[in-house]
């Protein structure tokens, strides 16, 4: 699809959610929730669509994605379904686009970081809704830490190995806190300093491996 097929696309679904604004403002008991998951559906898919035939057009995956995330969830609301699942697939679906977005190239590694952070913001909501706030904190920390691991474990060489150190710190967090969650005795103040021995380790095998 060419830029002027995409642009003349969106630019009639911006007039269309124009018009619906206005018949939603002027007239009353006007249900408009359907017509506007559709253009929301709509315009992602033709972000898609230029992501999918325009390599030029990478950065349409993540506008597609978070208009495809938008308008699933307001899908969900209106169904009346899966309440406390909503934020985890509103997050998970937006970030499809990064994803995506890494996979073009490899010079795009930074577009793991926030797909993998939106799926933790998605579980962290998630855990806060089964168990509670510090499970939350588990949840977001441990999803962090898988982010930064896997970037590192990425292709390309060893030019992401930084991102072990932020894995290895955000991994030592989240079992802190979960080991302070209630009904764990285990003491944090004796806990801790034993992992951050093993992550001290773990940096210097990785230090020293890395001379070879």
């Amino acid at each position: 699809m060419s830029s002027v097929a995409v642009r003349v696309t969106l630019g009639i679904a911006l007039a269309f959610a124009g018009v619906l604004g206005l018949i939603d403002l002027f007239v009353d008991g006007a249900d408009l929730g359907l017509w506007w998951i559709g253009v929301q559906l709509g315009a992602s898919a033709v972000f898609w669509v230029a992501f999918a035939t325009d390599r030029g057009s990478w950065w349409a995956a993540i506008p597609g994605a978070v208009l495809a995330a938008i308008g699933v969830r307001s899908l969900l609301e209106l169904s009346a379904s899966i309440p406390q699942w909503r934020e985890f697939v509103f997050f998970a679906i937006a970030s499809l686009g990064f994803w995506a977005v890494a996979a073009t190239a490899r010079r795009r590694w930074w577009a793991i970081i926030p797909a993998g952070m939106l799926v933790s913001l998605g579980a962290a909501d998630v855990a806060e809704r089964l168990v509670g706030d510090q499970a939350a904190g588990v949840a977001l920390f441990v999803g962090a830490a898988l982010t930064f691991a896997v970037l590192a474990l990425a292709p390309g060489g060893r030019a992401q190995r930084w991102a072990w150190f932020p894995a290895i710190g955000l991994a030592i967090i989240a079992a802190i806190i979960a080991l302070s969650l209630d009904g764990i005795e285990i003491g944090v103040a004796v806990i801790w300093p034993i992992l951050v021995v093993v992550g001290g380790i773990a940096i210097v095998v990785s230090a020293l491996r890395s001379r070879k």
